[in-house]
Parts: structure tokens; sequence; C-alpha cells
């Protein structure tokens, strides 16, 4: 059997799921996985066509998770700068 392309699955996502995915693995202290997911989340938004109108939400999300995760990591310059974008 094969195994599905968990790359072209994440694309399919809605933003809701992976956002709630993010959430879930924060609470979770699932750093690391939660850190690599959020990454994943903003490199989508680079490929959403330009006119989507979820493509600002999905960059908001992304930032505003990858800062909770520095943050929570004690790494206050880096949340500052995720925060802030």
């Amino acid at each position: 059997m094969k195994t599905p392309d968990t790359n072209a699955v994440f694309d399919q996502m809605p933003t809701e799921n992976i956002r709630s995915m993010i959430e879930r693995m924060i609470a979770a202290e699932t750093w690391e996985k939660a850190q690599e997911v959020a990454t994943k989340f903003l490199k989508k938004a680079g490929k959403e066509d330009q006119n989507d109108f979820d493509r600002g939400n999905i960059i908001h999300n992304a930032h505003q998770l990858l800062g909770r995760i520095s943050l929570e990591q004690g790494n206050i310059e880096l949340a500052s700068n995720e925060l802030l974008e």
C-alpha cells in the first residue's frame, strides 16, 4: 500500500484544522513538532493563490503560533519578532 504524501495532505487541509492541530501540540507541549507544523503552515501561505481570502489568515495564524511556541520555550526575542510579523 502506498503511503500518502503528507505535504500534499497538509496542503489540502482547511486552515482551521491546521490551527487546531498546532493548538493541541502546544497544549501537549510538543514544541518541536508544533514548530515544524507551524513552519509548514507559514510555507503553505506562499503556495496559496495571492487572491485567496484565507492567505492573510494563514500568515497571521502561523506567526502567532510560532510566537507562542517561542515564548513557551523562553525565547522572548524570537517570540516578539514572530508576534510582530
